[in-house]
């Protein structure tokens, strides 16, 4: 009995990624590393304009008036009223950073262990240096512009790229006691829970349409500085989670 016919051709399509946007889109990913750990940037100034002299008048004059007719009328209108701030071209108003200061000087008394996490991950507001280590992360934060690829906190080997990303990722999978960032990927820890949120991130086998051009430009830049070879729509730096 005569067989089949011979196999068919196979086809085979490849994403080249040129070097400049390879380079800019690792450019994005530090910078915005960088810009992460600025922190928190607190408003100082007015968020309600105070009640001027003539507004205040008139509320004395129709608390007069109602006890003139023998109803019930306070005393001092703005009774209850929280005392204005005058700001630097004489505007009278009310800010709510004696509220938010209030609030977070509170938070650091009753856990000055949490505060203190948190705040190593962000550049000191006073000097504007980069965080140290003993943080709880092995790396710390880097020296100036960046995050540490190894231990001591201070280092000036950065990371750059999806190197950045991974160790973002490294990072919040860390635990306490030196757990977490030791280049780019945890040393303390499974690493499930990084593995699993960058699985969903661009370029991520859990991301949605992970064959579209544009995870696919994602895996190609994450692969290239992690040096995983070139990404198809399947290949991608994090594993799906188990």
């Amino acid at each position: 009995m005569g067989g089949g016919g011979g196999k068919g051709g196979s086809t085979t399509s490849k994403v080249t990624i040129p070097q400049w946007l390879q380079d800019a889109a690792q450019a994005n990913i530090a910078k915005a590393n960088k810009v992460s750990e600025i922190g928190y940037t607190p408003y100082y100034g007015p968020d309600v304009a105070a009640f001027n002299g003539t507004q205040q008048a008139a509320f004395a004059n129709t608390a007069h008036g109602a006890n003139a007719f023998g109803m019930a009328s306070p005393a001092d209108p703005m009774a209850g009223m929280p005392q204005a701030q005058t700001f630097a071209d004489g505007t009278q108003g009310y800010s709510s950073h004696p509220m938010y200061q209030q609030a977070l000087d509170a938070f650091k008394a009753a856990n000055p262990g949490q505060f203190a996490a948190i705040s190593s991950l962000f550049v000191n507001p006073q000097s504007g240096a980069a965080s140290g280590g003993g943080s709880g992360h092995s790396g710390g934060m880097g020296g100036k512009g960046g995050s540490s690829r190894s231990g001591g906190g201070g280092g000036t080997t950065h990371l750059t790229g999806a190197e950045a990303l991974n160790a973002m990722m490294a990072r919040i999978d860390g635990g306490d006691g030196g757990q977490g960032m030791s280049g780019a990927s945890g040393s303390g820890g499974s690493g499930n829970f990084a593995n699993t949120v960058g699985s969903y991130l661009p370029g991520g086998v859990n991301t949605n349409d992970p064959g579209s051009w544009k995870n696919t430009i994602a895996a190609d830049v994450r692969n290239a500085v992690s040096s995983q070879g070139s990404p198809t729509a399947a290949n991608t730096p994090q594993a799906r989670p188990k």
